[in-house]
């Protein structure tokens, strides 16, 4: 049986069930905050409680991208068994962490979307993104200023080995382990939060939210987050409407090519410290080498087997490899060819349902799935929960507007 997103509050046999899923995604910051250890932290605990239910309850939804991820973890188990002999435990703990992620992550979520209040989601987001933002100012102040080491009460891994770029300092990180989480994080979300207060971006409490988000994302200088960013902007100028396409991009190229005209010696200075600098650090270069130590392992034993179903998940360890950066370069080491196919395929099954359909809000969130899709390249995000709720929004912008319809509510996530 389903129920309906606006009815489903007056059911108290199911408000337990929104409140625990309410936790769930309050907990999406705090994958390295509070946390037991490197894998278990609150989202898998407060998700492993709404998958007991869904055990008592024999209730699971299944759709194409649900059937993908099975026959990814079809290929985990496979390349598991394949490589099990080398007798190394990382492969059972990296298998489980595939198990567990897809499962707790996508298919538990995904399932109860549709039982919980949608405002109630709206809400929860709206506050712990402000809270996230907040603390990493807070945090930026108290390092780099004031050094009272209150941010410290919050248990997280040392950002000891922080290098200061461009901003003097400590970067900052908020409830994450390193920046680049937490520039993740803001760019998957701002999106979805200016969906939900779209009409209402000019009232107090949002103008102060858009400035915290910019200066958050100076003080925690994540290059891909400014990329991205300026990237998105630009094709919001050109394509918000196809009116005057033509002198738009005349006039954008026009503005740009006078603003650097008049200030070119101070962009080549910023331009050198944000993008070239970046591309020349040890950060840089220790993220390209661990990629391609992987994939010039993969060229040098080459076998069909491999190839295919990859050395096994966690397999750097007993290669005697370090883990890659990219989540990518990782899957086809693990689980080859096959694994990093149904792992794409996942991806752009969601975006093309974006893509073609008709509501407003899968506008937003293909801006918040392609950032999801850019920063897998850049990190290994995929066992944390906040990047499967990115897609779990996308497959529901129907269901969202629907209930906006129903309420004749403007802003349908409010």
């Amino acid at each position: 049986m389903d129920f309906p997103n606006n009815g489903i509050a007056t059911n108290k046999r199911f408000r337990w069930i929104s409140r625990l899923y309410a936790l769930y995604i309050f907990s999406f910051p705090f994958v390295h905050a509070f946390a037991i250890s490197g894998t278990i932290n609150l989202s898998v605990l407060l998700s492993l409680s709404l998958f007991i239910y869904l055990l008592y309850k024999h209730y699971v939804i299944l759709n194409v991208q649900i059937g993908i991820l099975c026959l990814l973890l079809l290929n985990v188990y496979i390349s598991f068994l394949l490589n099990i002999s080398a007798g190394n435990l990382k492969l059972i703990s990296h298998s489980a962490a595939w198990t567990t992620s897809i499962l707790l992550f996508f298919v538990v979520p995904f399932s109860l979307f549709k039982k919980i209040p949608i405002n109630k989601i709206n809400h929860v987001l709206y506050i712990i993104y402000y809270i996230t933002v907040s603390f990493s100012i807070l945090e930026y102040l108290d390092v780099n200023i004031f050094n009272i080491g209150f941010t410290n009460l919050i248990p997280r891994p040392d950002g000891s080995d922080y290098d200061p770029i461009f901003i003097w300092g400590i970067r900052s990180r908020s409830f994450f382990a390193e920046s680049g989480y937490f520039a993740m994080f803001v760019l998957l979300y701002f999106p979805v939060i200016c969906y939900m207060e779209r009409g209402r971006l000019f009232q107090l409490k949002n103008i102060v939210l858009i400035v915290l988000t910019i200066l958050a994302m100076l003080f925690a200088f994540s290059t891909t987050f400014f990329i991205l960013s300026i990237s998105y902007l630009i094709i919001l100028l050109l394509f918000s409407s196809r009116k005057y396409i033509a002198l738009k991009i005349l006039l954008l190229f026009s503005v740009f090519l006078l603003f650097y005209c008049l200030y070119k010696q101070e962009l080549d200075a910023v331009f050198d410290i944000i993008i070239l600098s970046k591309f020349d650090s040890t950060s840089f270069s220790s993220r390209t080498s661990l990629n391609e130590d992987s994939l010039n392992y993969i060229r040098e034993h080459y076998s069909l087997l491999h190839l295919l179903w990859g050395y096994g998940p966690g397999s750097y360890d007993y290669l005697n490899l370090e883990a890659a950066i990219s989540t990518y370069v990782n899957i086809i080491r693990d689980l080859g060819l096959i694994g990093l196919f149904l792992f794409v395929c996942f991806y752009c099954s969601v975006f093309i349902k974006l893509l073609f359909s008709k509501s407003v809000f899968s506008k937003y969130m293909l801006f918040s799935l392609f950032s999801s899709i850019v920063y897998l390249h850049t990190n290994t995000s995929y066992y944390y929960a906040f990047s499967w709720f990115v897609i779990i929004l996308s497959l529901n912008v129907e269901n969202i507007e629907k209930y906006e319809s129903q309420n004749n509510s403007y802003n349908c996530l409010s």
